[in-house]
């Protein structure tokens, strides 16, 4: 499937956004950002880049971001919650294939990590 032509666009402005959420969430917190890069795994300049829309994350790295800033992956991804409610939960394919590729992305990182056996340990 051939990209869109604003795919990149797209790309630019969801890393800028990502990046000013976890600058305001960990200034809201009062972190340096050596002390977020340490919560979650990367180095100093690696978050750096990260808070500047250089770099997106990995998708486990976003998950660490969201669970070190005590929240959720889609609010870091500036996703609203609105958008899930207007589709039945019997069709969960077509709501995700709605999704951008990045968001496609994250909901995949989010539920591997709810199946994940470390996950249903710390439900116990």
């Amino acid at each position: 499937m051939p990209y869109k032509s604003d795919d990149k666009e797209e790309a630019e402005r969801l890393r800028r956004d990502l990046g000013r959420r976890v600058r305001a969430g960990r200034e809201a917190r009062g972190w340096s950002q050596e002390e977020l890069a340490e919560a979650i795994g990367v180095g100093s300049e690696m978050l750096s880049r990260y808070e500047r829309g250089v770099k997106f994350p990995s998708h486990l790295t976003l998950v660490r971001l969201a669970k070190a800033l005590d929240t959720s992956t889609d609010a870091l991804l500036g996703i609203e919650a609105t958008a899930y409610a207007e589709a039945p939960v019997a069709e969960p394919p077509r709501v995700v294939a709605r999704l951008s590729r990045a968001q496609q992305a994250a909901v995949a990182s989010m539920l591997r990590e709810l199946v994940s056996p470390s996950y249903r340990a710390r439900k116990r």
